[in-house]
């Protein structure tokens, strides 16, 4: 797959690894590949303050799930979309001003908030942009 601009121009970060998804992986229209979903997922998400919502919010269900996990409290479960989305949805809304693509591919774009929390953690991308960190 080339490494060509995003709907939104960004370039592909070097630095990012983009696997292709099995053949028998069915991928959401308009998409060839998970790879080129997620890039136009983080085209979807510029700016710093709608990655450190979508961090926070990955953070939380993480940490609540292992609670949950821990104490047995799994009639708590329920919460975790609501820590999940509440932030997300608020940095798309209010800060990119564009639509949840949790809307339109719910299963990619979930899988893509852990990716893109795993890279914003491991440092694989920065905060500021969809650029590779440089430190």
């Amino acid at each position: 797959m080339s490494a060509g601009p995003s709907k939104a121009g960004n370039e592909r970060p070097s630095n990012v690894e983009f696997t292709e998804m099995p053949a028998n992986t069915v991928v959401p229209s308009g998409f060839k590949s998970y790879s080129e979903f997620y890039l136009f997922y983080l085209a979807e998400h510029r700016t710093r303050t709608c990655k450190i919502l979508h961090f926070f919010g990955a953070a939380a269900v993480l940490t609540t799930l292992a609670l949950i996990a821990l104490l047995g409290a799994w009639k708590y479960f329920w919460i975790l979309p609501v820590f999940g989305y509440a932030p997300a949805w608020i940095g798309h809304f209010v800060f990119e001003n564009n639509r949840p693509a949790s809307f339109k591919w719910p299963a990619y774009s979930l899988l893509s908030d852990f990716v893109l929390f795993w890279h914003l953690l491991t440092g694989k991308l920065a905060f500021r942009t969809n650029a590779p960190f440089k430190g």
